[in-house]
């Protein structure tokens, strides 16, 4: 397993392994991108590198992580166990007591790993500028009801109110 360095690494193994296909027609971040991406995603699909978006100098990729094989490329099996561990976390630490947090030491100490390092340079940097300008990023619009573009879709983990699961799977 080979550890992903940055983005552009891992575009490189995502080209190698025919994850990861170039759009080049223009599309628009006002809802367009969002939907092809939604209809490639349902269809368990490739990663989309979209090169020419209307409005901005940016490209945009999308789907990067759509698939358990594409997670595996990206880190391996151990951010899967992480999360597994993550939710079964959350489904038995109410209400929590001494032993609880015991139990869950090594998973707050794995957390605890992630984080970022600063740099001098890196590639990141060719396209920096000052001062930031975000109105030139490619936000997307991705529903008619949104109340405006985002700079990031997040991932997000909700409960059913009346108690019936939560929208994270266990993929042990």
């Amino acid at each position: 397993m080979t550890i992903m360095k940055d983005l552009r690494a891992y575009l490189d193994v995502l080209i190698k392994e025919k994850e990861l296909i170039f759009v080049d027609a223009p599309v628009d971040p006002y809802l367009e991108i969002a939907e092809i991406h939604r209809r490639v995603i349902e269809k368990g699909g490739p990663a989309l590198f979209f090169r020419s978006v209307q409005g901005s100098r940016f490209p945009v990729v999308t789907n990067l992580f759509g698939t358990e094989r594409r997670i595996d490329l990206a880190f391996g099996k151990r951010p899967v166990r992480f999360v597994h561990d993550a939710v079964k976390l959350a489904e038995t630490f109410l209400p929590p007591d001494l032993k609880k947090l015991w139990g869950g030491r090594g998973l707050f100490a794995q957390g605890l790993r992630i984080g970022t390092k600063k740099k001098k340079s890196a590639p990141i940097l060719e396209n920096m500028q000052r001062p930031p300008r975000l109105t030139e990023l490619p936000l997307l619009t991705s529903w008619l009801s949104d109340g405006g573009p985002f700079v990031t879709l997040p991932l997000v983990y909700t409960e059913h109110p009346e108690g019936r699961g939560h929208n994270l799977t266990n993929q042990s």
